[in-house]
C-alpha cells in the first residue's frame, strides 16, 4: 500500500479545457492518488459531487483569541519576546515588575501549551530592550535594554539548541531602550530603530545586525520616522518590508505607519491613518496570511485591547477585533508560524502586571464530508494541516494500491 502526494494546479488546469465527464475522470484520479493541497474553488466542487470523495472547505470569518496559560513566567511588563522557527518555540526574555526587573529565559511551547525556564543567567537582568530571531542562523537576537541605573548597548544572542546566551558585541549603536528590532529574512539583517538613552535623548536612527560578522552597521536615509520610543516593528517576509507603528516623542504620541525598504536604505510613510495614535503596542507578522498585527498599547488616557492587521499590499489598517485579552500596554507578542497562532503574554493595566498567555486565531476554515464520493478510502484532513484562509490545506488519502499510484 502507498501513499501518494502530488500538486494539483495541472489537474486543474487540465479541468478547465475539457468536457465535464472528463473533468471527473481527472479529478477521481488526481484524489485516488494524492495527497491533494486543496485550493479548488467551491464553484468547482459543487460541479463534481460525484468526482470528489471528500472534503468541501466553507470560510468562517472571524479572529479568535483564547487565553492558554496563567502560569508560567512571573507577571511582568516590558519583556521581549521572539519566535524561533527552527525549534518551534517562543524566547522570551527580561521585563520588570513593581519591585524588580527580571533576566530569566523563558520558551513557550504551544503544542503543549506549556511555559519552561530554560535559564537564569545569560544577558544582566532589564528591561526595555528588544529581540527579534535570525532564521538565517537560528539565533534569536537581544540588544539593549534598562537596568534603572544605567541604559545597555551590548548584543547577545541565544542559541536554543544548546540553551546558551552569548555576548557577540559590545559596540554598535549608542546604549538605549524602548527601541524596536526586526529581522530582514530576505537580506539576513536585524533591523533597529529609535529608542530612548540614559541623557532623556529620543533617537531616530536605524541600524543593522549582520549576525554572520558580528557587526552593526548605521543606516544613511533621506527620510525617516523621526525620532521616537516605544513603537513596535515587525518584518513582513512577504513584502521585504520592515513595518513600524506608533511610539511617543515627548508629549506627542504616534499613529503612523511607515515601512524600511533595506534593499534600497529607504523609509516611507505608508499610512497617517489607522488605529489610535500609541505607545508600547505589540506588533508581529502573520506569514500564513501575509499581515502585519498590532494589539494593545497606550495613550496616557486610554489603554488599549483592539486588535488591528496591516495589510501592505493595500496599504489599509482593518480592526479585526474589539474583545480578546485584557487591555493593555508594554505586553509582548510574537508570531508562531508552525501553528499559525499569535502569542501575546504579560503587559500593564494600570498598576496591575499581567502574567497571562494568549493566542489569536485568524479567520479560518471549516471541513466536512461532501456526499459520498467514489467509496473507500474517504479523503480526511492532513493532521497539522487544517485549512485556514490563504494557506494551502491538504487531505490525505491512505492506502492507496501501489499499481493505482504515479
Amino acid at each position: 500500500m502507498k501513499q501518494s502526494r502530488h500538486s494539483v494546479p495541472t489537474v486543474f488546469a487540465a479541468l478547465r479545457q475539457t468536457s465535464l465527464a472528463a473533468a471527473r475522470s481527472l479529478a477521481l484520479k488526481a484524489a485516488r492518488t494524492a495527497a491533494l493541497p486543496l485550493l479548488l474553488p467551491l464553484a468547482l466542487l459543487i460541479a463534481l459531487p460525484a468526482a470528489m470523495p471528500s472534503v468541501l472547505l466553507a470560510q468562517q470569518p472571524g479572529f479568535t483569541w483564547t487565553q492558554v496559560a496563567s502560569t508560567g513566567p512571573q507577571s511582568r511588563q516590558y519583556p521581549a519576546m521572539a519566535y524561533d522557527s527552527g525549534r518551534n518555540r517562543t524566547v522570551l526574555f527580561g521585563g520588570r515588575n513593581s519591585l524588580s526587573f527580571f533576566g530569566d529565559t523563558w520558551e513557550w511551547n504551544g503544542a503543549t501549551a506549556a511555559w519552561t525556564q530554560v535559564a537564569s543567567t545569560g544577558p544582566q537582568s532589564r528591561f526595555l530592550h528588544a529581540m527579534a530571531y535570525d532564521s538565517g542562523r537560528n539565533r534569536t537576537v537581544l540588544f539593549g535594554g534598562n537596568t534603572i541605573s544605567s541604559y545597555l548597548g551590548d548584543t547577545w544572542e541565544w542559541n536554543g539548541a544548546n540553551a546558551a546566551w552569548t555576548q557577540v558585541a559590545s559596540t554598535g549603536p549608542q546604549s538605549r531602550g524602548a527601541h524596536a528590532m526586526a529581522y530582514d529574512s530576505g537580506r539576513n539583517r536585524t533591523v533597529l530603530f529609535g529608542g530612548l538613552n540614559i541623557n532623556g535623548n529620543y533617537l531616530g536612527d536605524t541600524w543593522e545586525w549582520n549576525g554572520a560578522t558580528a557587526a552593526w552597521t548605521p543606516q544613511i536615509f533621506a527620510n525617516s520616522p523621526g525620532a521616537r520610543f516605544a513603537h513596535a516593528m515587525a518584518y513582513d517576509s512577504g513584502r521585504n518590508r520592515t513595518v513600524l507603528f506608533g511610539g511617543a516623542f515627548g508629549g506627542s504620541v504616534f499613529g503612523d505607519t511607515w515601512e524600511w525598504n533595506g534593499a534600497n536604505a529607504a523609509w516611507t510613510q505608508v499610512a497617517s491613518t489607522g488605529p489610535l495614535s500609541r505607545y508600547y503596542p505589540a506588533m508581529a507578522y502573520d506569514s500564513g496570511r501575509n499581515r502585519t498585527v498590532v494589539f494593545g498599547g497606550a495613550n496616557g488616557s486610554s489603554v488599549f485591547g483592539d486588535t488591528w492587521e496591516w495589510n501592505g499590499a493595500n496599504a489599509a489598517w482593518t480592526q479585526v477585533a474589539s474583545t480578546g485579552p485584557l487591555s493593555r500596554s508594554s505586553h509582548a507578542m510574537a508570531y508562531d508560524s508552525g501553528r499559525t497562532r499569535t502569542v501575546v503574554f504579560g503587559g500593564v493595566n494600570g498598576n496591575s502586571r499581567l502574567g497571562d498567555t494568549w493566542e489569536l486565531v485568524g479567520p479560518t476554515a471549516s471541513a466536512s464530508a461532501y456526499g459520498t464520493g467514489c467509496g473507500s478510502p474517504a479523503l480526511t484532513i492532513s493532521p497539522g494541516a487544517l485549512p485556514q484562509i490563504n494557506t494551502t490545506a491538504q487531505v490525505l488519502l491512505t492506502n492507496i494500491p501501489a499499481s493505482l499510484a504515479f
